[in-house]
């Protein structure tokens, strides 16, 4: 197998499940006792004790040690407070070791955490298994059996699917331009191919591409698309009076806003927020969009690069992958002295952990820029229900900009004179980054700045009858 392939771990059940999330934990469980198993722990399930529950307590037949196991199956990054709660129960247990297992990445602070306890302890008690090692050393154990995959799969993923009652393999097929083409899949025990209809429906699951369908390998081939899933940049209108956001030189006002996200990127760039998210808001039609346009057009002198997108164009789960890709490819022409994206980075789950992203970032930070990206026009997605999957993506893309504290930032536009129940799906993820995320409000039209739009309205007009005269 590819040793660039990257093992990850989903449980594709449906969404509308009343026992969703304790049937996900029971599987993720399971695998991992299987794991414990075959170096020859004795395991014991969900375990009650003093006001607290531990997924997993289990004793090593060769040393005698016992260790406490976190099972998360979740799709956002492990938190600190699961740290915590396991060093709670490792010292109320008295046990030698505690671990997570987890379906998704930890987090920094997480992460920091872990060392910090390991310090305390002098020695690794406390250890954070990811989804490709907990895969790899059940591979090693011969656990399961990697697929042999086409030489031409362009594959960069490899997804064990946990089912009730079996295991599958589900590999994502890319075209050259990086447009999905579907899903190959095996049987995780054998590595034999599996035919689509005895593959399960994906569509209202959280796997990471639910809209994906499963392929026949016998049938793979086929015309391929001439363009992928598009990102659309914010378009200015072509004059004062176009309904359309405005031209940066037709923008009038808002000076003391405008200052305030500067001065919100200078702290960026001088290590005083931890932050990385923002959000814009204002009523519909107050300047949100052209306000996006100003920034991104003022802010480029002084090494801030601002690509803001109208992602009313998102139709795909992984939307945001190609958002902050577009917005790194615009932004390099300016930081980086030579070509770093050659080829489409891999769509993984954390794209800052690529080594091209990771590259030009640290020359950002060199030169004392910022690259940030803007969702806009986010309001006019957050109630369609077939992005659920793409809201979910955004908020993992956005915490691990906020977790990775590099020179990249991202933003949302969004309006606020309207109402949005909880059932919605993009409800989530904007109330979940509010304690991460910095705001700014596009407030009514001041005396001043109404002035200086009159004038400007006046000045066209006057030209435009010259020219027509003269």
């Amino acid at each position: 197998m590819n040793e660039d392939l990257k093992f990850k771990i989903a449980i594709p059940l449906d969404r509308g499940r009343s026992d969703f999330r304790e049937v996900k934990g029971k599987l993720l469980e399971s695998l991992v006792a299987r794991f414990l198993t075959y170096q020859s722990y004795v395991v014991k399930e969900r375990v009650r004790d003093v006001g607290t529950e531990i997924d997993l307590k289990c004793q090593s037949r060769l040393s005698g040690d016992t260790a406490i196991i976190e099972c998360k199956a979740r799709t956002e990054t492990v938190q600190a407070e699961a740290v915590n709660k396991l060093y709670s129960d490792v010292s109320l247990e008295e046990a030698d070791h505690g671990w997570i297992f987890s379906t998704s990445d930890i987090g920094k602070e997480a992460q920091a955490r872990l060392e910090k306890l390991n310090l305390k302890a002098g020695k690794q008690v406390y250890k954070f298994f990811p989804p490709h090692e907990l895969v790899s050393l059940l591979v090693d154990a011969k656990g399961f059996e990697v697929p042999a995959l086409p030489d031409d799969s362009r594959a960069t993923e490899v997804f064990l699917c946990l089912l009730e009652g079996r295991e599958i393999w589900a590999v994502p097929m890319w075209t050259p331009n990086r447009e999905l083409k579907g899903l190959f899949a095996w049987g995780a025990s054998d590595g034999t191919p599996m035919k689509p209809r005895d593959l399960p429906e994906l569509s209202n699951t959280d796997f990471p591409y639910p809209e994906a369908t499963w392929l026949d390998q016998k049938h793979v081939e086929g015309p391929q698309s001439k363009d992928i899933q598009p990102v659309v940049e914010v378009i200015p209108g072509e004059e004062w009076s176009d309904y359309r956001p405005s031209r940066p030189v037709d923008f009038v006002g808002r000076e003391g806003l405008i200052y305030e996200i500067k001065d919100f990127f200078d702290r960026i760039r001088n290590g005083k927020t931890s932050s990385r998210l923002f959000g814009i808001k204002g009523q519909s039609g107050w300047g949100k969009s052209s306000l996006a346009l100003k920034l991104a057009d003022e802010l480029r002198r002084e090494r801030v690069y601002i690509l803001p997108v109208d992602c009313r164009a998102a139709k795909t789960s992984y939307y945001a992958d190609l958002a902050v890709l577009r917005a790194l490819q615009a932004a390099e022409q300016y930081v980086s002295p030579g070509p770093l994206f050659r080829s489409a980075p891999k769509i993984e789950t954390n794209p800052f952990n690529d080594p091209a992203v990771q590259e030009l970032l640290s020359q950002a930070q060199a030169q004392n820029a910022v690259i940030c990206l803007i969702f806009d026009q986010f309001e006019e997605i957050i109630h369609r229900s077939e992005l659920s999957a793409a809201f979910g993506r955004m908020r993992d893309i956005a915490l691990a900009a906020d977790e990775a504290r590099a020179s990249f930032a991202i933003g949302f536009s969004w309006k606020t004179d309207g109402t949005v129940g909880s059932d919605y799906p993009g409800y989530h993820l904007w109330h979940s980054l509010s304690d991460r995320r910095k705001d700014f409000v596009v407030d009514r039209f001041a005396r001043e700045d109404a002035d200086g739009f009159i004038v400007l309205c006046r000045a066209t007009i006057w030209l435009r009858s010259a020219r027509q005269s003269g």
